[in-house]
Order: C-alpha cells, then structure tokens, then sequence
C-alpha cells in the first residue's frame, strides 16, 4: 500500500515536472525574435541605435531563397524567389538577412516573394512594407 502511495506521488510529480518544463521551452523559443507567424519578419534590434548591427529575420518557408537585396536612399528591398511549380512542401524556418549598421532614420523595408514559375498566373506571390527607425 505504501509503495502504490508512494509509485502514484512520484508518477504525479514526474507528470508535472515534464509540464513545466515543456512550457518554459515554449517561452524561451518565442523570446526573440517575437512570435512570428508564417510570411513575417521583424528587425533585430527591435529599436537599433547608430553604430549597431541591424538584420531582418523573416519567418517562412525554408526553400524561399533570397534572391536580392537592394538599398537605395531609405529604402530596403527585400527578395525572396520559389518555384511554385516544383511542390514542395513548406517547412516553416527563420532566415536571418543582414542589413549592416545603418545612418539613422526612417527606412522603408520591403519584402517581396516571388514565384519564378513562368506558368504562374502572377509573379508576385507576397509582399510586406515595415517601417524600421534607427535612432542617433
């Protein structure tokens, strides 16, 4: 009988530990960047200050490759490219795209996907425009 107590506290605590565990994993994973959800991105820092590394991490299918990236005056032009007629499957990943240290300001940040599919009824498959401040 005491055993049979003793089996049931310790399967109960085992149950719970693997609980919490299993849930500060979660929130360690999401910390940064921010959730994302599929066809996102964010910037890294958040609030970049001059002098400091800035990236965009962007948060989609593994096989859309970047193609391009295109500074021109405060604007970032991000491009990403898939062949829609391939078929593969999404499997969801973060891709992390330096940008370098930045002039402060306001930039336009624009991420483009497109399907180089010549067979594709339209080219542009997503696209996405943040505003990223550095501050001086």
């Amino acid at each position: 009988m005491k055993l049979k107590n003793i089996l049931s506290q310790t399967f109960l605590l085992l149950v719970i530990s693997l609980s919490v565990i299993n849930c500060a994993e979660e929130t360690i994973l999401y910390e940064e960047p921010a959730l994302l959800k599929s066809e996102e991105f964010t910037f890294i820092p958040v609030s970049p200050k001059t002098g400091q590394q800035v990236s965009m991490v962007y948060y989609g299918c593994e096989y859309y490759e970047t193609s391009s990236l295109t500074f021109e005056s405060k604007n970032i032009l991000v491009k990403k490219h898939f062949n829609g007629s391939m078929k593969r499957p999404c499997i969801l990943a973060h891709d992390t795209i330096s940008f370098g240290i930045l002039d402060p300001g306001n930039y336009l940040v624009t991420l483009e996907i497109i399907d180089i599919n010549p067979f594709a009824p339209d080219s542009l498959f997503h696209t996405e425009t943040k505003t990223l401040v550095v501050i001086n």
